[in-house]
């Protein structure tokens, strides 16, 4: 009798442990699902560039972090309205800035926004005209070229287009 107590004990132990067993499964695979729930992926490849949340913060309505894809990089060359025409769309164009020293940057001439606007980048020349308006030129630089221009994004630049003979 003793011995069917005991096992009948350990039988009883080992359906509570299998039990309890179970639930730890549950809640571990629950924990998962609040995870992934949280996990943020995007949604293509590429470098972050900037954070703006971090874990545990509210992220409300503002943008999480700030990405890019350094891999395909274009210059954007604002252009008088009247010398667009004169653009050798498919041409070469050089890219200079002081902060490269006498470093150029190359890069494929792309067709020209048809919008004409005002400029994005301000002239810090006092005498420049206030009035004139451009139109965005894409230039496509050119894979030696990237990891250069991808040290520092968004920098004002000068470009040096080809004009049609």
């Amino acid at each position: 009798a003793e011995e069917d107590f005991k096992v009948a004990h350990a039988s009883h132990e080992f359906v509570e442990q299998s039990r309890d067993f179970q639930a730890l499964r549950i809640r571990l695979m629950q924990a998962k699902e609040r995870l992934d729930d949280a996990t943020i992926r995007a949604p293509v490849s590429g470098t972050i560039l900037r954070i703006f949340v971090r874990a545990g913060e509210a992220g409300g309505q503002k943008p999480l972090l700030q990405m890019a894809n350094l891999d395909e990089l274009e210059v954007v060359a604002e252009v008088f309205q009247t010398d667009v025409p004169r653009i050798k769309i498919g041409g070469s164009a050089r890219v200079r800035s002081d902060a490269w020293g006498e470093r150029e940057l190359e890069g494929k001439v792309g067709e020209a926004d048809t919008m004409v606007s005002t400029p994005a980048m301000r002239s810090l020349d006092p005498l420049s005209p206030a009035d004139r308006h451009v139109v965005r030129v894409p230039v496509a630089l050119s894979p030696a070229s990237r990891e250069l221009a991808a040290r520092w994004l968004q920098m004002q630049v000068d470009v040096i287009l080809p004009v049609k003979p």
